[in-house]
């Protein structure tokens, strides 16, 4: 649903707000929210994009959404050659599905980041967490992070980030991710997925 609504804001400013040089009639601007409608959602349910759980989602998932509307713009700008429909300049094809991909973009990382700082003690996490209550009818996920327990990842590299994830992202983990430990210069003082990276001591 909310999907369709960043759809029909973007559709309504490219399509009827915007002019430009290839001004559409009516009909025209129904043949190309048919023709856009169509292939991006088409292409999102073949990707199995509406199957999956975005607050547990991550990088990958949002790989696969740029791919699919990156198919539906080929798709879109073929069928848009080929078939009797009033044409639009590439530029504003592209404008359309890069903004609707941009608004889907936005909306996940959003829910995402609602999802993990609400339900905290400040005012932030409050809001956060009324307004996922209001719009996505959920609760925020932090609720049992109490219960966890509270570890340090030995190394900051592409192991030790993935395992970082994972514990983020899987609710019925036991563990809790505090704290990387590295020795690279270039890492420590820094935050990944907002985990401090502290270095690594060595006593003799």
């Amino acid at each position: 649903m909310y999907d369709l609504i960043i759809y029909a804001i973007v559709a309504g400013t490219m399509l009827v707000l915007y002019e430009g040089m290839d001004k559409l009639s009516t009909k025209g601007i129904l043949q190309q929210v048919c023709l856009s409608v169509l292939c991006i959602f088409s292409a999102r349910l073949v990707g199995k994009i509406y199957e999956q759980v975005w607050r547990y989602g991550g990088i990958q998932c949002y790989i696969l959404l740029l791919f699919t509307d990156s198919v539906a713009f080929i798709i879109y700008l073929c069928l848009e050659l080929l078939l009797p429909v009033q044409k639009i300049t590439f530029a504003r094809m592209l404008s359309l599905v890069s903004l609707n991909l941009l608004g889907a973009l936005t909306l996940r990382m959003m829910y995402r980041y609602a999802y993990k700082c609400g339900n905290t003690e400040t005012i932030k996490g409050k809001i956060l967490s009324v307004l996922l209550h209001i719009f996505a009818g959920i609760e925020a996920g932090n609720g049992k992070e109490v219960q966890k327990i509270k570890v340090a990842i030995i190394g900051a590299g592409r192991v030790g980030v993935s395992l970082a994830e994972e514990l983020l992202n899987n609710e019925e983990a036991a563990y809790i991710p505090r704290c990387f430990i590295d020795i690279s210069k270039e890492k420590v003082g820094r935050e990944i997925h907002e985990i401090p990276v502290w270095p690594f001591c060595v006593q003799l």
